[in-house]
């Protein structure tokens, strides 16, 4: 996959660009891997903070996507004294209706706990749906993945996520001969969560059988290794 289908230019320069740039790259290609690059996306974009839709404007360029705006106001916001969410429409109740939610509030209050998690893909019947925590410390319990079908991103993951796959832009992993595909890299997420594998240990991990496979091609190898991972869903 590639973001260039959608006019996201990548360039010698890029990799050093500004992270909120990077951010957002990186949100649109997870996005494209969880829900395909020809489904339509529905992002909810929650908080008080800029990044969150400058996200959601950048997935509005997309031609299936479109994006909801949900800005601190009287009906939402977080009362500073008390730490109290003030929600007046149930905005966080009804997030289950977005398949990609941004969120970051500048408060670090806990808004989208496992068990509202577990509700949401209840209403969606395990339709997969994707966090991209802007809050710092963080506005979403990590907790949630441990939860089949639930992804979940904070910013640091997110600039890693952009140098990786900028570096395999240049190993031509994100095309049709890719090293990894979409499909195989599904079953690895899966083996990471079950090995609860930290975000160091699943990047060392990732680079070294992106590697391997890079090196070895053969079939039978590939394929039993394709299956051990298979094996974890």
């Amino acid at each position: 996959m590639s973001l260039k289908k959608f006019n996201f230019k990548v360039s010698k320069k890029e990799i050093f660009s500004s992270k909120p740039t990077q951010i957002t790259k990186a949100a649109i290609q997870l996005s494209f891997q969880i829900f395909g690059e020809s489904e339509k996306i529905l992002v909810g974009a929650i908080g008080d903070k800029d990044l969150v839709f400058r996200i959601a404007e950048n997935f509005n360029k997309l031609e299936n996507a479109q994006s909801h705006y949900f800005k601190e106001s009287q009906d939402l916001h977080i009362k500073n004294e008390s730490k109290l969410l003030v929600d007046k429409k149930n905005v966080i109740k009804d997030l289950f209706n977005f398949d990609v939610v941004l969120i970051g509030f500048n408060s670090d209050l806990t808004l989208i706990t496992k068990e509202l998690v577990k509700f949401y893909l209840e209403k969606r019947k395990q339709k997969p749906i994707l966090f991209v925590d802007v809050g710092l410390p963080g506005n979403v319990d990590s907790e949630l993945l441990k939860i089949n079908n639930c992804y979940l991103f904070d910013l640091n993951d997110l600039e890693q996520f952009f140098t990786k796959w900028y570096d395999n832009e240049n190993k031509k992993i994100f095309n049709n001969n890719d090293v990894l595909n979409f499909e195989e890299d599904k079953y690895l997420y899966q083996f990471f969560k079950e090995m609860k594998f930290d975000e160091n240990q699943r990047i060392k991990f990732s680079n070294h059988i992106e590697d391997f496979f890079f090196k070895n091609n053969e079939k039978n190898l590939r394929s039993a290794l394709i299956k051990f991972f298979k094996s974890f869903i």
